[in-house]
């Protein structure tokens, strides 16, 4: 059993999501395990077409097809990824209220970028 079926086993992680965390963590395998490997925008489509349900939506807020650095791509994406994570498993009471300011500074980090990125477009 591979940790993806056993987080979803246990309830960690959500059937739905199986292939977006398959999709990571075979990527994570390739790029551990194969020195000449190089990450390509058909591995972060692949993991972004993967994206269901709250996932998704979260998605097609932050992440804007425009941007052509593979790299922040690839930062936002795990980003929507996480803050996904943080809103799904709040475990303890105390933990709901960190995870809400934490998930809100994933966001803020996120529009930030976006605006950054918008700024340069304009030379600013």
């Amino acid at each position: 059993m591979n940790k993806v079926n056993l987080a979803i086993s246990l309830g960690i992680l959500k059937k739905e999501d199986k292939p977006v965390f398959q999709k990571i963590n075979s990527l994570r395998n390739n790029y551990a395990h194969n020195l000449d490997f190089n990450c390509e925008e058909k591995h972060y489509t692949e993991i972004y077409d993967a994206f269901v349900g709250e996932l998704k939506t979260l998605g097609e807020r932050y992440i804007h097809f425009e941007d052509k650095d593979l790299l922040n791509k690839f930062r936002t994406l795990i980003g929507v990824v996480w803050i996904y994570i943080r809103r799904e498993h709040a475990i303890l009471p105390g933990e709901i209220e960190i995870n809400s300011q934490r998930t809100r500074i994933g966001e803020l980090y996120l529009e930030q970028q976006h605006l950054n990125e918008e700024l340069l477009k304009f030379g600013i």
